[in-house]
């Protein structure tokens, strides 16, 4: 009886731990969620919306696709999404591997099909 109690107790304190440090990386974890679904929708809106001087209307696009998620346009999300496009900016003409094409490829299409999960919920 003893060695139950002492393993419920065990089982309490395991979950109080594992909520506090889920409660702790909960901030840093949407926040890359968010880096994660701007540097997504970035590189999408280069593909969907072709020409030059097109950025507005990108960055517009891009916008509108995280209001979906709830994510509010403010100061640190268009310094994020400038960011995302100058690096994007700065990787074109760069020769790239067939790993990180790959490997970009596998995280797009895995992002794709987690907005279209949340998208179906949402409807």
């Amino acid at each position: 009886m003893l060695k139950d109690v002492l393993a419920y107790i065990g089982a309490i304190i395991a979950l109080a731990v594992a909520g506090a440090v889920l409660k702790a990386l909960a901030p840093s974890l949407k926040d890359f969620l968010q880096k994660v679904l701007i540097a997504h929708f970035c590189k999408r809106a280069e593909k969907i919306i072709q020409g030059s001087k097109m950025g507005a209307e990108r960055k517009k696009w891009v916008l509108e696709q995280l209001k979906n998620f709830r994510i509010e346009a403010d100061e640190i999300i268009d310094t994020i999404i400038d960011g995302t496009v100058d690096a994007l900016n700065a990787k074109q003409g760069k020769v790239k591997d067939e790993l990180g094409d790959k490997i970009e490829d596998a995280v797009d299409s895995a992002v794709d099909n987690a907005i279209d999960k949340v998208t179906e919920k949402n409807d």
